[in-house]
């Protein structure tokens, strides 16, 4: 779920899929969004021999309905913020395998609410899609950890405490380049 632009990688995820439908033959790419890449989305699924099982629904504003239809959601950014998508699924109670893009880790706690491995590895990212799918119980437990996690830490009052908590410390001088902010574990 995502604009088509270069550093959410869909090509690491369609390598990903290509590698992980070895054990999962009945694996089913969606990816949600539009944007530039899109042709060069389809050729690369074409050349690993994924359009059969590759959906690309361009933009929707029907997100919250299409992640609670998905078995895992795994994003494959090489860059990344504090993905709000990320948010969302673990908010709908979906497992999610993510590459271990800057702000992920915000979200993802690795083993508990999901998995994260490292940027730019196919092979790490269909492991973690394998490991889903051949887990099934264990990865429903990580999906709902995932959404006590999401409805905790990421509501509306929560974020907004934490960050009147950065701005009182950065008026009580507590922060500057001897004192980081710190992310929550």
């Amino acid at each position: 779920i995502a604009y088509l632009v270069a550093h959410k990688d869909h090509n690491n995820l369609l390598e990903a899929a290509a590698i992980a439908r070895r054990q999962i033959p009945n694996l089913w790419v969606v990816i949600v969004g539009s944007g530039p890449l899109r042709d060069q989305i389809v050729r690369r699924a074409r050349e690993l021999a994924l359009s059969d099982r590759l959906v690309l629904t361009g933009f929707r504003d029907d997100i919250p309905q299409l992640i609670r239809m998905f078995d895992a959601f795994a994003l494959s950014s090489s860059q990344e913020g504090i993905c709000s998508t990320l948010l969302d699924v673990m908010a709908s109670g979906r497992p999610i395998v993510a590459t271990d893009a800057a702000g992920v880790r915000e979200a993802v706690l690795d083993g508990e609410t999901g998995i994260v491995v490292p940027i730019k590895d196919p092979q790490a990212l269909a492991a973690g899609i394998v490991r889903m799918a051949c887990d099934p119980q264990g990865t429903r437990q990580m999906g709902e950890r995932a959404q006590h996690r999401a409805v905790r830490h990421f509501n509306v009052d929560a974020l907004t405490e934490k960050t009147l908590a950065v701005y009182r410390r950065v008026v009580a001088g507590e922060l500057g380049p001897s004192y980081p902010v710190e992310p929550e574990p």
